[in-house]
């Protein structure tokens, strides 16, 4: 019997896509040959992102789980931060970071890198209840508000 696969299209500034909803990502990418760019990435990277995504929006939506994984890639890529993902994560005060991680979890993070999900345009985040903080109340007047979630919102 075949997976349902439910395809979403959201719009979102900085964010529009086909995003694709499965309940077992697991068979859908198990016997899948990934792209190219997928390769640069080890497997311990590609698991680092997953476990990302599981501290910090681990109850929340998949669209929580692409917008937090593609901050990361933008980081990477950006120069205020650049580096690997190793070096984006790690900085200090970052990313919280989880000692484990969901198969679905790993699946996000591996399409993300692979350019199967289109990335958002998302390099800061904070939790949508998150206290007058200054750094968050910098990031309010400085940077440009992407996405609100009922968990986070996203800035880039």
């Amino acid at each position: 019997m075949k997976n349902i696969i439910l395809a979403l299209v959201f719009i979102i500034p900085s964010c529009i896509g086909l995003y694709y909803i499965n309940k077992d990502l697991d068979n859908k990418y198990k016997n899948r040959n990934i792209r190219d760019n997928l390769d640069c990435y080890t497997r311990s990277e590609i698991e680092l992102v997953a476990r990302v995504i599981n501290a910090e929006v681990e109850n929340c939506t998949d669209i929580d789980r692409i917008a937090v994984g593609s901050s990361i890639v933008n980081r990477v890529d950006d120069p205020n931060f650049k580096g690997t993902i190793y070096d984006v994560v790690y900085r200090k005060n970052q990313y919280a970071i989880s000692n484990h991680f969901t198969n679905h979890e790993y699946q996000i993070a591996k399409c993300i890198l692979a350019g199967d999900i289109r990335q958002c345009d998302v390099l800061y985040f904070h939790k949508s209840n998150a206290s007058n903080k200054k750094h968050i109340n910098n990031i309010k007047k400085t940077k440009r508000l992407v996405l609100k979630t009922n968990c986070h919102e996203y800035y880039y």
